[in-house]
């Protein structure tokens, strides 16, 4: 079976460059992005993860960055983890990177303990002391010309005060 591989090399430069500047700035600390680790891998671990070293404030993690999400377990994972970390036994821990990952997934690799990285989105690290989660950004109401003829005579009732206490849309 051929090797697939999801990302491509310009979205893994992209995600490299937004994972460092993400970290560097939650955790004020110098990071950088090192060689890929290019120790013998299985074939099956190999279709799913490459493996890099990553420096964060003078401590080397095993950055496993995850090929393609859309398939992902933590439970899967946490069994290749085993694998992944008798290879690289040599670093301060490990972090899995990826570049979206659904919420509940997420929510599977925190309860698991499983440090990752959604640049830009979310952030579980323990070893670092650090677990953020982005908010999602309320848009503001989209300005309309005119509003519909029911909306006027609500509008009209409510500002005569014939509106005085709540009121389903049956009702009006």
């Amino acid at each position: 079976m051929q090797n697939k591989v999801i990302i491509s090399y310009d979205a893994m430069e992209k995600l490299t460059s937004r994972f460092v500047e993400y970290i560097s700035e939650l955790s004020g600390q110098p990071v950088a992005w090192g060689e890929r680790v290019l120790r013998s891998l299985p074939q099956y671990l190999t279709q799913h993860y490459e493996l890099y070293e990553i420096t964060v404030a003078q401590r080397r993690f095993l950055g496993i960055l995850l090929r393609d999400g859309t398939d992902f377990r933590p439970s899967a994972f946490a069994k290749h983890l085993r694998h992944l970390l008798v290879i690289t036994k040599d670093t301060d821990g490990y972090c899995l990177i990826a570049w979206d990952l659904p919420s509940y997934v997420r929510q599977r690799l925190i309860e698991r303990q499983i440090p990752f990285v959604v640049p830009g989105r979310q952030l579980y690290w323990p070893e670092l002391g650090l677990a953020v989660q982005a908010r999602k950004i309320k848009r503001a109401p989209v300005p309309v010309a005119a509003v519909s003829p029911a909306t006027q005579a609500v509008l009209t009732w409510a500002l005569m005060g014939r509106i005085t206490a709540p009121i389903t849309p049956k009702s009006l």
